[in-house]
């Protein structure tokens, strides 16, 4: 933004036509001002000689306004570019993006609550602390990315790939994460508290249907949820051990050889989740009851009428 104020006075008319229309306005009002500013003061003096002197100084003070404001404006159409950037489906794009933004320091200030990046490729990418509550990261792959300690609270992760990614200590509390694909992944102590795998009233793509008609967003429910029906969440071959997983949906939930050691699954929703090979020395049930080995999973995950966490 600097570079772009110091163009040579000798070429003032290319200068002025590589300024944007913002900018050529906000330099309007700072001449408007420095002129109105000058000319009473000339005028109750009567000493016109000291008009230019007066209005060079306005100008001078005009400038320095001008060249802060431009700087203000300019970090706030970077930020912009730099979260655009973030989403593309080109990897080394998305990685450098990530990284400018951790410079500034806009990867972990909250700058990204709310934000879509739906199908960005972030193989790999390190996002270690990063805030990304609320965003939309639907089909997003993450796959070997670094997210220890991540904020993602209430994102939607539907279809999202973080096979052998790194999700220690991250926050996952009620996330949609509806064929999501944990292989592999490290998520010791992360936190999944209330995720959901199908509540369609709380996501986007239904809000957006409220203005249709009761038959139009039955229609649109169903379909929806016909087609999640067949939807898995994979767990195979992850480390899970402290996870939180209270209160979550897990339907048809892969786990797989997963390591879920002293795992919270109080109130957890089990209904067709698959435990092969599953490790769960220590893990706290839907009932409350402390896992053991010979323990009968079926009652959470082939329960008969009635809640089987009541049991």
């Amino acid at each position: 933004m600097m570079k772009r104020w110091a163009v040579p006075i000798t070429r003032p008319r290319a200068w002025w036509r590589s300024l944007d229309d913002t900018t050529r306005k906000i330099l309007y009002v700072l001449a408007i001002a420095a002129l109105i500013t000058a000319l009473p003061a000339a005028a109750l003096s009567g000493d016109w000689s000291g008009l230019f002197l007066n209005l060079g100084t306005e100008l001078a003070g005009g400038a320095v306004t001008f060249v802060l404001l431009d700087q203000v404006l300019g970090t706030s159409r970077r930020k912009r570019e730099l979260i655009a950037q973030m989403g593309s489906s080109v990897n080394d794009e998305a990685i450098r993006a990530v990284e400018d933004l951790r410079r500034h320091g806009w990867l972990t200030d909250g700058s990204l609550r709310g934000m879509s990046f739906v199908g960005a490729n972030l193989k790999k990418a390190p996002l270690e602390n990063a805030q990304l509550e609320q965003t939309n990261l639907m089909h997003v792959d993450f796959q070997d990315a670094i997210l220890p300690r991540a904020n993602l609270e209430g994102a939607s992760l539907i279809k999202a790939k973080f096979n052998g990614a790194n999700l220690v200590d991250a926050k996952l509390r009620r996330v949609h994460f509806l064929g999501a694909d944990f292989q592999r992944a490290d998520l010791n102590s992360a936190d999944f508290t209330g995720a959901a795998r199908d509540d369609v009233n709380n996501m986007p793509i239904f809000r957006e249907l409220a203005a249709l008609g009761t038959w139009e967003r039955e229609l649109v429910r169903g379909i929806w949820q016909g087609l999640t029906a067949r939807e898995t969440i994979n767990f195979e071959g992850a480390a899970l051990t402290r996870a939180i997983f209270e209160g979550a949906d897990l339907t048809n939930a892969v786990f797989k050889d997963a390591i879920l050691i002293k795992v919270n699954l109080t109130e957890a929703v089990l209904t067709g989740a698959k435990f092969d090979g599953a490790d769960l020395t220590g893990a706290t049930l839907p009932n409350g009851d402390k896992w053991y080995p010979g323990y009968d999973m079926t009652i959470f995950t082939n329960p008969p009428d009635g809640d089987a966490s009541d049991r």
